[in-house]
C-alpha cells in the first residue's frame, strides 16, 4: 500500500508533468493527455485514500486491487493515446505535406505570375523605349535635313560671293591692266612728244647758234 499510495511518487509525477507541460520543446497534444490522466488519476488516489480512512483494514486488500487495476488502466489508456497521438501526428504530417504543398503551387503560381508582369512590363517599357528611339531618330533627321538645307544654302550663298569677289578681282586686274596699258601708251606718246620738241629745240638751238655766227661775221666785215 505505501507502494502505490505514496504521495511522494505522486508529486513527482504531477511535478513531472508540470514541467514537461512548460518547456520549450513541449508537444502540446501529448502533454495535455499526459496532465489529463495525471489529474484523473490524483483525484481517484485522493478520493480511495479518503475512503481507506473511513473504512476497515481489512478492505485494504481490495482498494490495492483498485488501485492496480487503476494503474493498470491509466497505463492502458497511456498506450492508447499514444496511438492516437501518433494517428494525429500522421494526418497533421499529411496535412501539412499538403499545405505545403498548396503553398508550393501557390508560390509557384506567384511567382509565374510576378514573372508574367515582369515580362509585361519589360515589354511595354522596351515599346515605350522604342517609340521614344523612334521619335527622337525622326527628330535628330528633321534636324540633320535642316541643318543639310542650312549648310546647302549657305555654300550657295559663298560660292556666289566667292565667284562674285572673283569677278570684282577680275574687273580690277583688267581695269589695271588697261590703265598700265593707257600709261603705256602715254609713256610712248610723251617720250615721242619729247623726243620731238627735243628735236625742235635742237633745231631752233642749231639756228639760234648759226644766227649768232652769222652776226657776228657780218658785225666782223662791218668793222673792216
Amino acid at each position: 500500500m505505501a507502494e502505490y499510495l505514496s504521495f511522494a511518487k505522486i508529486g513527482n509525477i504531477f511535478a513531472y508533468y508540470m514541467n514537461s507541460l512548460f518547456a520549450e520543446d513541449i508537444n502540446l497534444p501529448i502533454t495535455g493527455l499526459y496532465v489529463v490522466m495525471a489529474v484523473s488519476l490524483l483525484v481517484q488516489i485522493v478520493l480511495l485514500a479518503r475512503g481507506l480512512r473511513n473504512r476497515d483494514k481489512d478492505n485494504l486488500t481490495t482498494y490495492l486491487q483498485e488501485i492496480t487495476a487503476l494503474r493498470n488502466e491509466v497505463l492502458e489508456n497511456r498506450l492508447g493515446q499514444t496511438t492516437i497521438v501518433q494517428q494525429v501526428e500522421q494526418k497533421l504530417d499529411y496535412k501539412l505535406g499538403s499545405v505545403s504543398n498548396m503553398l508550393k503551387t501557390e508560390l509557384s503560381d506567384e511567382m509565374q505570375c510576378i514573372y508574367d508582369k515582369i515580362n509585361t512590363e519589360r515589354s511595354s517599357m522596351s515599346e515605350a523605349l522604342e517609340a521614344r528611339l523612334s521619335e527622337d531618330h525622326d527628330q535628330l533627321k528633321n534636324i540633320c535635313s535642316q541643318l543639310e538645307t542650312q549648310i546647302s544654302n549657305a555654300t550657295q550663298k559663298l560660292d556666289a560671293t566667292v565667284q562674285n569677289t572673283q569677278d570684282r578681282v577680275k574687273e580690277l586686274d583688267n581695269a589695271i591692266q588697261s590703265v598700265i596699258e593707257a600709261s603705256k601708251v602715254a609713256d610712248q606718246k610723251f617720250e615721242s612728244r619729247f623726243e620731238c620738241l627735243e628735236d625742235n629745240l635742237q633745231y631752233r638751238a642749231d639756228r639760234l647758234h648759226e644766227s649768232i655766227r652769222l652776226i657776228a661775221e657780218d658785225s666782223k666785215i662791218s668793222k673792216s
